[in-house]
């Protein structure tokens, strides 16, 4: 009797983390480190159909990306895994360790890699805007795809700013 004890105990705790580990869902910040630099990033995970996991990554310092979706999204037994693609080259594919409510791991896109690590800050929080995909037709036929961002509850004109971005 006292042998199977600690092997009761075993399975509990083993569950109680696997739950805690299936549930990626709010938000996290953190920070990417290479060559001395930081760089604050914000992952939003979500539940999408059929529960599947989804994220997407804002960051405002280095590129200007707003709920830039992420690809192949994954976690399991600690593990979690995500990519982000990039029409400009290699995907960027993150691997990492999931320990209670911190994420650490790095981000290899070609020969770069970049430390990262993220804490859960709670929910993701509504946001106060409306995103409307919107695509331009150049006379040449290139497409110039983007998001236009409307304030919600706006009852009069306001500003408007366009922000054009390159390589």
């Amino acid at each position: 009797m006292t042998r199977m004890r600690p092997l009761v105990w075993l399975v509990v705790v083993t569950g109680a983390s696997c739950a805690s580990e299936s549930d990626l869902t709010g938000r996290w910040e953190g920070l990417a480190r290479a060559q001395g630099a930081e760089a604050p990033l914000i992952l939003d995970f979500s539940r999408g159909p059929n529960d599947v996991l989804r994220a997407v990554v804002s960051m405002d310092k280095e590129v200007l990306w707003r709920d830039y979706p992420m690809q192949n999204v994954r976690a399991a037994h600690g593990r979690i895994h995500f990519e982000i693609a990039s029409p400009y080259g290699p995907t960027a594919k993150f691997d990492g360790v999931v320990t209670g409510d911190t994420i650490h791991g790095r981000t290899v896109k070609g020969e770069n890699a970049v430390e990262m690590k993220f804490v859960r800050k709670g929910e993701t929080p509504a946001k106060p805007y409306d995103q409307i995909p919107v695509r331009f037709f150049a006379s040449d036929g290139t497409t110039l795809p983007g998001v236009f961002l409307s304030p919600r509850n706006l009852n009069a004109r306001a500003p408007a700013l366009l922000f054009w971005h390159g390589s």
